[in-house]
């Protein structure tokens, strides 16, 4: 398992290692965020689905719903 420490910065931190990130969702690697999920900060959220329209080719639609199929 490798952890990309996100504290401190953390949007910046998920952008930053975008690329990676999506690289590892598709090998179906498990991405967690401390906290609860359902009231995961809205920059959050934001973030991770820029990174899903970004390296995935979706549009806004696709990345909410691939959000919502990793819950």
């Amino acid at each position: 398992m490798v952890a990309i420490p996100i504290l401190g910065g953390s949007v910046f931190r998920i952008l930053e290692h975008g690329a990676e990130l999506w690289a590892w969702l598709q090998e179906v690697a498990h991405f967690y965020v401390c906290g609860d999920a359902n009231q995961m900060a809205k920059e959050i959220d934001a973030a991770l689905k820029t990174v899903i329209r970004q390296y995935g080719g979706m549009n806004a639609e696709e990345a909410g719903d691939y959000m919502k199929e990793c819950h």
